[in-house]
């Protein structure tokens, strides 16, 4: 049988309806042509304009099938791709516009920075890891995480928890370090605990210790600090502390616990130890007082300053328990002085163990000697005529030629018999007279009481 064969433009080709089996070739595609007596043009048989494929196969999907060397295979943009053709360039250009999201790839990359437009990283179960090869994880405003684990921050860094931060847990320990490096008066420099609320109270700021660990807490002992609030300045030679506030238990803990405030400082010295403390029964234990301003130390109107059972205000100096003495006993040969009247509304002397006795010996002229402001004198025995006297003197270092001594007759006397009187004093003596203004003669042995009332010139 005979090949037929045409050529010509590929518009002639289009024109006419070749033979079956009859090839033809177009001159300016290029393309070889085979008719089947009913195709207008035939049916191309060249890879110019033939299929360019038969299967495509995606892993995973369904395999996409050529159904004619005519078929066409369709490129659809997905989610956040947006396709871009060239006729002129022959080009497809895809170009990511945003994803929702990245489900199917388990570890992506990324080749430049991530914006996750002003949401949030979350994820929907476990935690989140974010680990820096060897440099840091950083946030906006000079905030990051360094290789190490350590968070470093230039600016502010607000913290809103829900609940609250824990720094160290039950095996670790955990330490709060804070740096300020420049001085300011304004609010909010340096460590400030804002609270902001319509309760009268206030939220603790607590010092919380136990003898076991944060899941397994066990009771303190007496004796167990609290808390110890260090006050620390740098010395020559490196940190000193120049004082601590120690918060202490004081007695057998049980369903509370005693305890009490004990002050220390650093002196001059060197020596660091307990100068004051505050009990658990509210006495303030101190050495020394002393005015903070000025010489004096001022109890308030209507105030009293009570040591022991004597009560100091400005109505005066009283005791708290009846029947009890007030002592004022200077040091050595120091006074009491009373500057002003002396109004008293009991009686006016001296104390239990103050004053002394004598005898006198021989007759009543015999001097005697008893270094005592007060005391007896038992006289001789002597007699004495009717309208006479006798005089002896008295020995006394307490006795100066400004002061009055005062002589009474206290016993061994007849009444109205006896006038006994001091009647001349000097430094360290006196003379004391007995008359006898009886009518006869009278032999007793006297006992006469004196007491000595100091006295100056001016």
């Amino acid at each position: 049988m005979a090949l037929k064969l045409r050529r010509g433009s590929n518009a002639q080709r289009l024109a006419i309806t070749p033979e079956e089996g009859e090839l033809i070739y177009t001159t300016d595609t290029k393309a070889v042509y085979v008719g089947d007596g009913s195709t207008v043009g035939g049916t191309a048989v060249t890879s110019a304009v033939a299929n360019h494929f038969s299967t495509i196969v995606v892993a995973g999907q369904s395999n996409i099938v050529a159904d004619s060397t005519a078929d066409s295979l369709t490129v659809a943009a997905g989610s956040g791709i947006t396709l871009t053709t060239n006729a002129g360039t022959d080009t497809l250009t895809i170009t990511n516009s945003g994803f929702s999201n990245l489900v199917e790839d388990l570890s992506p990359q990324l080749g430049a920075n991530l914006d996750v437009n002003g949401f949030n990283i979350t994820s929907a179960s476990g935690g989140i890891n974010i680990l820096p090869g060897g440099g840091n994880v950083t946030f906006p405003n000079t905030t990051y995480i360094d290789s190490s684990g350590n968070i470093g921050k230039t600016g502010q860094l607000a913290i809103s928890p829900t609940d609250r931060i824990n720094v160290g847990t039950s095996s670790i320990d955990g330490n709060l370090y804070l740096v300020r490096n420049t001085h300011s008066y304004s609010f909010g420099q340096g460590l400030t605990f804002a609270q902001h609320h319509t309760e009268p109270d206030a939220v603790n700021f607590n010092f919380y210790r136990t003898r076991g660990t944060s899941s397994a807490v066990a009771k303190v002992d007496n004796g167990d600090d609290i808390a110890n609030i260090n006050f620390i300045g740098q010395s020559s030679s490196g940190r000193s502390s120049i004082g601590v506030l120690i918060a202490r238990v004081d007695g057998e803990v049980t369903t509370s616990c005693p305890g009490k405030l004990v002050f220390e400082t650093r002196d001059r010295t060197g020596v660091l130890g307990p100068r004051a403390e505050l009990s658990h029964d509210g006495v303030w234990r101190i050495d020394q007082l002393s005015s903070h301003t000025g010489t004096s130390i001022t109890v308030s109107t209507g105030h009293s300053l009570v040591i022991g059972s004597i009560s100091l205000n400005q109505n005066g100096l009283s005791t708290t328990a009846s029947n009890q003495d007030i002592i004022l006993a200077p040091s050595g040969t120091g006074n009491v002085s009373i500057v002003g009247d002396l109004a008293v509304a009991g009686t006016l002397g001296y104390q239990t163990g103050v004053g002394g006795s004598v005898v006198q010996l021989t007759d009543k002229t015999t001097t005697v000697t008893l270094d005592k402001p007060c005391g007896s004198i038992q006289l001789a025995s002597q007699s004495i005529a009717a309208g006479a006297e006798v005089s002896f003197t008295l020995l006394n270092s307490y006795i100066t030629d400004r002061d009055v001594v005062a002589v009474s007759i206290r016993s061994n006397a007849s009444a109205g018999t006896y006038v006994a009187q001091c009647d001349l004093v000097d430094n360290g003596q006196c003379r004391i007279s007995l008359s006898n203004i009886s009518s006869g003669p009278i032999d007793q042995q006297v006992v006469l009481n004196f007491v000595i009332i100091k006295s100056v010139a001016a």
